[in-house]
């Protein structure tokens, strides 16, 4: 089954940076293309820093084919934009995708989920030293955690 993905090319045709799976139509995806581009074209400082976001299905995700900046890629990446919540949300090196929710546990710390790219999703808080702690299912249902 062909899934819609939305692909950022370089001036040069190369892939620098494929979104998440878009569950939403093509229709959907080509609002958020044409948003992208509209803002690429603002922030380039040249043609050569132009990207091209283009909405594409395939079967799978392409490979990215060229190494650009961190700093642009995090701007190219739009799991985040197309799910309404950029300032909450992470897309992680390894595929994943983090979002900071409302919601805290008993000691004040915020609730976090990372979706892993199969789909599977954990819930968990980070500790004042940066590490992430997994809420075990159970505990999410009654309320404990």
């Amino acid at each position: 089954m062909l899934k819609i993905f939305l692909v950022f090319y370089t001036a040069s045709g190369g892939i620098a940076s494929v979104s998440r799976p878009f569950s939403l139509d093509m229709e959907y995806c080509e609002g958020i293309a044409k948003e992208r581009n509209e803002q690429n074209l603002r922030d380039a400082k040249s043609d050569a820093n132009v990207y091209v976001a283009e909405c594409e299905q395939h079967k799978t995700p392409p490979n990215v084919t060229v190494r650009i900046d961190p700093k642009m890629r995090k701007a190219l990446e739009v799991s985040c934009i197309a799910r309404g919540f950029p300032n909450q949300c992470s897309d992680l090196p390894n595929g994943d995708l983090e979002v900071m929710h409302s919601g805290r546990d008993k000691h004040g710390n915020r609730i976090h989920s990372i979706t892993k790219p199969g789909g599977r999703v954990l819930f968990g808080t980070y500790d004042s030293k940066g590490r992430f702690h997994i809420i075990k299912d159970e505990d999410l249902e009654k309320g404990i955690y």
